[in-house]
């Protein structure tokens, strides 16, 4: 589960009536799992998806006061009945913080709603569960707390938010083409294209950006700064040119450290324990430009890719609304990159992915955690009477432990690697839902003494390649492809294995 960012007043996408769920699916109930994380963290009693941007009848709700978590999703969520006796509430929002309203509504209420099996189901709700299911539906139909104010009070609050949501005016918005996904292969729009399609904005998706047409109309759009995030286009002379204050990029990383694709999936692999997020003025070269403004980040012993992803996303969306500030005050201070300590992120090759329990156990859980939630790595197991699956990894902890590597230790999902081991914690079955390890031994066994997957070799072929010192080349099993490890711990596939050709074990020649 990840979170949300939470839409704030006076983001129109609140006023929007959200439409019916047609069918609850995979893809919602994630968006359910998605939404009780966003509510919990912010925190909250109740969130209803129109606060994260998604216009579907969907509110998760939590008023549960002990520390045992009481969870509620409802799908299509629609008030039957109403009790006789009301009561007033001092009501917040996260979507309108630092704003309480006194609300007078009913007390009791029932309530029909599909739940995450796609049953429809009745609950009957009094008290704060009934206050909060009718805060969440007024949500769901664009009506906010504010609506009970007076119109001059409700007129402060909005024009107190309009001001602190003042910002820069947006020209356009640039976004990679829509791609096929899900069932049905229908053809989806990224998150942010979906989003600045709510606001109303310019929306472009060229396939490339090197064509001078498209340079011209990015030209002609006449930016005083363009704001570059995981875009995915290499941006020619031109565009980079183009704006009067240059193109900047919220990069996640140290630079010098971790240039390139994969900056936080190198960095937890590698076991780095601080990364930062950063704004840079983009140069030609790659993430070579001046560095603008930098925020630190610790990355804990047992943080994933997908962890890290979340706080250096929120911490950038800030540190870029500081540095375009002390753009427009004329104080952002660019400072070039130190010519030591460059190291490159590799894009993330799928011969990677598996997981070679013959290195320490140090190395395999950051590994692991370095891959997780994607692309995940794995190993494979063979279940009593079945074929051999490959199993997905997101979570280890290291523990004591020694034997032969990819062998179980125990019946607990203890596998021992070259030295120390790990316990698989949280695990995924292709086609299946992620699950805490106990809940995968439920219908899978990987008794003592079972052999988890196929080590790796590290064989070196390399006699007669011609390569800077320290460069490891091996086959991972069952390809007959060559993957070559630089001394960095940058895998290259594609470009050198091109030259190399396997003719007998133990040689290599170009």
């Amino acid at each position: 589960m990840s979170t949300l960012p939470i839409v704030k007043l006076p983001d129109p996408v609140l006023r929007k009536v959200s439409d019916p769920v047609e069918r609850v699916d995979a893809e919602l109930t994630k968006l359910a799992d998605d939404m009780l994380e966003t509510m919990y963290d912010a925190p909250g009693v109740g969130l209803a998806a129109v606060q994260v941007g998604i216009l579907k009848r969907l509110i998760v709700l939590d008023v549960s006061e002990d520390d045992e978590p009481n969870p509620l999703v409802l799908f299509n969520p629609e008030i039957l009945s109403y009790g006789n006796e009301t009561r007033m509430h001092e009501e917040g929002c996260l979507s309108i913080p630092e704003t309480h309203v006194e609300i007078e509504r009913p007390s009791t209420l029932v309530v029909g709603y599909i739940d995450r099996e796609g049953k429809p189901q009745e609950m009957k709700a009094e008290g704060l569960l009934a206050t909060a299911v009718q805060h969440e539906i007024d949500h769901l139909n664009g009506k906010l707390i504010i609506d009970y104010l007076s119109r001059l009070k409700r007129d402060i609050v909005i024009r107190k938010f309009k001001k602190l949501a003042r910002g820069h005016e947006i020209r356009a918005v640039y976004c990679q083409p829509p791609r096929r996904s899900g069932r049905g292969m229908a053809e989806r729009p990224s998150p942010v294209h979906a989003r600045a399609n709510a606001l109303g904005l310019d929306v472009r998706t060229p396939r490339t950006l090197k064509e001078s047409e498209e340079q011209h109309a990015f030209e002609a759009l006449d930016t005083d700064a363009a704001v570059v995030i995981a875009y995915g286009l290499i941006l020619p002379k031109p565009v980079l040119a183009a704006p009067r204050h240059g193109c900047f990029n919220v990069h996640a990383s140290a630079l010098p450290r971790w240039r390139g694709a994969a900056p936080i999936h190198r960095a937890i692999m590698a076991g780095d324990t601080e990364t930062a997020v950063m704004v840079m003025r983009m140069e030609e070269g790659l993430d070579t430009g001046p560095v603008c403004m930098t925020d630190p980040v610790p990355i804990g012993p047992d943080v994933t890719t997908g962890d890290l992803h979340d706080t250096l996303a929120e911490r950038g969306a800030r540190l870029i609304v500081k540095a375009l500030a002390a753009l427009e005050e004329g104080t952002l201070d660019c400072v070039p990159q130190p010519t030591t300590g460059v190291t490159y992120a590799a894009k993330i090759a799928k011969a990677e992915s598996r997981i070679d329990f013959a290195r320490t156990a140090i190395e395999v859980h950051n590994h692991v955690r370095g891959l997780s939630p994607f692309p995940g790595a794995w190993f494979e197991a063979t279940p009593p009477n079945g074929a051999p699956e490959r199993i997905k990894v997101l979570r280890t902890e290291r523990i004591d432990g020694s034997g032969k590597p990819g062998e179980a230790l125990d019946d607990r999902l203890a596998i021992a690697c070259g030295k120390g081991a790990v316990r698989l914690v949280e695990v995924q079955r292709a086609g299946k839902r992620a699950m805490t390890g106990q809940d995968f031994l439920r219908g899978f066994a990987v008794p003592r003494g079972a052999s988890t997957t196929r080590v790796v070799p590290e064989e070196v072929y390399g006699a007669t390649v011609s390569v800077e010192e320290g460069v490891r080349v091996f086959r991972p099993l069952p390809s007959d492809r060559l993957v070559i490890v630089n001394p960095h711990g940058q895998t290259d596939i594609d470009v050198e294995v091109k030259e190399l050709t396997v003719t007998a074990p133990g040689t290599v020649r170009r």
